[in-house]
């Protein structure tokens, strides 16, 4: 929320920059219109993806980080030892944030770190992505399973450690969430009867998305 004020603050202290230079400047030179739209536009993008305070600002709970940056609503929240995995799922739509974890205090995510996507996935999952902080033990298992038809079942996604998994149902959607400590030797899947290895050459790395 502090974020999106901000960016309203900057918006509209460079619109208010251009109408004043339009009434004081004559003749308008467009030029310079034009670059103060584009410090506008670089200042509010800057503002909104690397909060310049964000480094000194510590939260009690991940939820508290989010929404200091983040204005959708959460869906699901899986901590690590290290750190916290926030998911928000909106209009079928998801996107997770790493929250960093320092002592028992959380940092605003730094939009860093990396995510795999595997090539080998059954045909009942949709996706299949884990996600790391970097320097971090901390593992993400984030899958999707999309329903074809209203005849269709979802079938529970578990895994060999028997890692705690959290369920969002988005309509058609059927997302599952775990944590899991690394390193990831010999881990697998388990969704019904089929077990899914994770097999890290089998893996695609996609990089460094948070």
């Amino acid at each position: 929320m502090v974020q999106i004020i901000k960016v309203v603050i900057l918006v509209l202290l460079g619109a208010g920059l251009a109408i004043l230079y339009i009434k004081k400047a004559k003749p308008v030179n467009k030029l310079v219109l034009r670059l103060i739209i584009v410090v506008t536009v670089m200042l509010v993008t800057v503002a909104g993806t690397f909060p310049a305070e964000a480094g000194l600002l510590t939260f009690s709970t991940p939820q508290k980080a989010y929404y200091y940056k983040h204005a959708n609503k959460i869906s699901a929240v899986v901590e690590g030892e290290e750190s916290a995995y926030i998911l928000s799922v909106r209009g079928g739509t998801k996107s997770g944030v790493v929250i960093p974890k320092e002592g028992q205090r959380y940092r605003v995510d730094r939009q860093f770190g990396y995510i795999w996507k595997s090539d080998y996935i059954p045909s009942t999952l949709t996706s299949l992505n884990i996600f790391n902080p970097p320097g971090s033990s901390d593992y993400y298992v984030v899958t999707t399973q999309t329903l074809q038809s209203v005849d269709d079942k979802y079938i529970a996604v578990r895994d060999s450690r028997g890692s705690k998994f959290e369920f969002i149902d988005s309509g058609r959607n059927m997302i599952c969430l775990a944590y899991v400590k690394g390193p990831l030797i010999d881990y697998q899947l388990i969704q019904g009867d089929e077990v899914i290895p994770i097999d890290w050459e089998n893996m695609r790395m996609l990089g460094r998305m948070f």
